[in-house]
């Protein structure tokens, strides 16, 4: 997304096509806005509070107080369903596969994200 970012003394601004995207109060602090698209199955288990974590590749920057924007994606029709959902990020955890020297027992075995 490429966006403008316009920021008064209470209000950031982004718009998107010269059009208003979303507002956000801010407190001495830019917060940001990142959408990803989220396939239907996952799109569901947040919606409905089952799923409250989200495991993305490290390739984009993200921080405690951004907004994630989940957008549904359907991965058959290769389209936006419309839907989307907003999340404030409260925690952000980054790791590489090899920091605790386990990257061929992760590679054998895979990963768990463990919710509670």
């Amino acid at each position: 997304m490429v966006a403008q970012i316009t920021q008064n003394a209470n209000t950031l601004k982004i718009l998107k096509n010269n059009q208003p995207f979303d507002k956000l109060r801010v407190k001495n602090e830019i917060m940001a806005i990142i959408e990803k698209k989220i396939w239907p199955k996952y799109f569901e288990s947040v919606k409905s509070g089952k799923k409250r974590f989200e495991l993305r590749l490290a390739d984009f920057k993200i921080k405690k107080g951004d907004i994630l924007v989940l957008r549904e994606w359907n991965p058959k029709t290769k389209k936006y369903t419309g839907r989307k959902i907003k999340k404030k990020v409260n925690y952000v955890l980054k790791f590489k596969l090899d920091d605790f020297k386990q990257k061929e027992e992760i590679k054998k075995r895979g990963l768990y994200v463990i919710q509670f």
